[in-house]
């Protein structure tokens, strides 16, 4: 299983590249145009992109739980020890 890391890499190239750019094409910003924005969202392609990101969310959240938390404690012991190359 991919760590933390990597899956929080996998949920941001998902929106950076995917989702984002497609919200961007399909919904009016200004609000004016009620129907089109509600169009866009009732689309198949819409609610697919929708439960494929709450699964990112899901995997993210997931990696975070199943680390021990052993692993967070030397993380946080190995960041605040002071640079001793100096």
């Amino acid at each position: 299983m991919d760590d933390y890391k990597e899956d929080e890499d996998k949920y941001y190239d998902y929106l950076n590249y995917f989702f984002w750019p497609y919200y961007r094409d399909v919904f009016d910003w200004t609000l004016k145009d009620t129907a089109m924005n509600r169009a866009a969202r009732n689309s198949i392609k819409f609610q697919n992109m929708t439960i494929s990101r709450k699964g990112y969310i899901k995997g993210v959240v997931r990696a975070i739980e199943e680390e021990p938390i052993e692993n967070h404690i030397n993380e946080i012991i190995r960041l605040t020890e002071p640079d001793r190359k100096k």
